[in-house]
């Protein structure tokens, strides 16, 4: 049943001229943006390293060890002049910085 539902929406999908999402008006024909340049935060990978094993891999919160569902934040945001520190550095479950981003 299932299976018959998800090839019905997949044959669905593909008559479909271009991309669209309801709700969505300002995503373009096609499914692509705009490209955009970024200013890349060097030494970040290092940091996560860092602040991953002064945590023993594991978030400061709950302890979770899924290496995929943490993620080395800082304490004081690098865009507030925040440093690479590893002291300005929390291991957390990406649901909290998710959660703390938000509410920036």
């Amino acid at each position: 049943m299932l299976w018959a539902l998800a090839e019905a929406h997949v044959r669905a999908a593909s008559h479909r001229s271009s991309f669209s999402q309801p709700g969505a008006p300002d995503v373009p024909s096609g499914g692509w943006g705009e490209p955009t340049l970024i200013r890349p935060r060097l030494g970040q990978g290092a940091f996560r390293v860092i602040v991953t094993d002064n945590y023993a891999r594991r978030c400061a919160v709950t302890g979770e060890r899924t290496l995929p569902a943490l993620d080395a934040a800082h304490i004081r945001p690098y865009a507030d002049h925040g440093e690479h520190d590893p002291s300005n550095g929390l291991l957390l479950a990406a649901t909290f910085t998710a959660c703390s981003t938000a509410a920036m």
